[in-house]
């Protein structure tokens, strides 16, 4: 009775100690569900473009109303597809009346080899990573919706930098600028018409007024360029597409070990060429049959003049 109770205590033992293990990895598992669920829903916030903010606010705070911001955006990210993202960039960019102005699609090799896999063919494995350098115009106020759209698109994600700059006061300068060259200008011309007496004085008035009108052009062309910018914001944009692979089975031009005939073939070939030289050295013996003519008539009567005299 002893050893039963012994055994049947033991048994005992052991099933509530894997109870108390089981019940403990459950609460593991519990506790460590909320932190996997705060994982998946930050992926999910990135990939659903909460990182983009809203500059809404531009345009309708009153404090910023007659305020010029230059916007540009440099991002990049990996994709599934590369051809894919961009086509699908560039139905974006003209949905939003942008247009795109530079892109360079290419494809970079990782690493090459070459396996044999026949006595006459190789396969050719190829490693490479196909790339996108896109550079986008878009209007000001369609920016925040073009680069929802775009990062809808990201896989993995590189870097991201947006800025806004602030370019009423270089705007002012240079209207500044132009109004005060403008103003010399008419001022000097006015003064050329009345010394028009002395050629010397009125040339060099005239050179100072060519040069104050070109400073006057380079105000106006960087106004320009600057109003260009504050009215349609720059994208640029890099976007690759994970390591892909491409089999190719080509043709092994060095080995020609495959190709080379058996000796009986050689032995065939051979008496082949003795025999092609044996008829060329008959047709060339053949072209002075009148020598053998002649020789073989003077051996004739040679050789009967001899049987006579015998």
């Amino acid at each position: 009775m002893k050893p039963s109770f012994f055994y049947l205590t033991l048994f005992l033992f052991s099933a509530s100690i894997s109870l108390i293990s089981c019940s403990s990895g459950k609460k593991e598992s519990i506790d460590t569900t909320p932190e996997l669920n705060a994982i998946v829903d930050s992926t999910s916030a990135i990939r659903e473009n909460s990182i983009i903010p809203d500059n809404s606010n531009l345009t309708e705070n009153e404090a910023l109303k007659d305020k010029k911001f230059i916007r540009t955006a440099e991002s990049k990210f990996r994709v599934k597809d590369v051809k894919q993202a961009t086509q699908r960039i560039h139905d974006l960019t003209n949905k939003y009346g942008g247009y795109v102005s530079s892109m360079s699609l290419r494809c970079e090799p990782s690493e090459s080899k070459k396996i044999q896999i026949s006595a006459d063919s190789l396969v050719e494995i190829e490693e490479f990573i196909v790339r996108n350098d896109l550079t986008i115009r878009v209007p000001n106020q369609q920016l925040d919706s073009l680069l929802r759209g775009v990062f809808k698109m990201v896989d993995y994600w590189d870097n991201c930098e947006l800025r806004t700059d602030d370019a009423s006061l270089l705007l002012l300068g240079n209207s500044l600028k132009i109004k005060r060259l403008e103003s010399f200008s008419d001022r000097n011309k006015a003064n050329i018409d009345q010394k028009k007496g002395n050629i010397t004085i009125a040339t060099e008035a005239e050179k100072e007024v060519l040069t104050h009108e070109n400073q006057a052009d380079n105000y106006k062309v960087d106004q320009q360029s600057i109003e260009d910018r504050v009215n349609f914001s720059v994208v640029t944009l890099q976007i690759y597409q994970a390591e892909s692979i491409q089999k190719t089975a080509i043709p092994d031009f060095k080995n020609i070990e495959p190709y080379r005939p058996n000796i009986f073939l050689h032995i065939g070939d051979s008496l082949k060429d003795g025999w092609l030289v044996l008829e060329d050295l008959l047709v060339f013996l053949m072209k002075f049959w009148p020598l053998w003519v002649v020789g073989g008539v003077v051996y004739y009567f040679v050789r009967r003049k001899t049987v006579k005299v015998s």
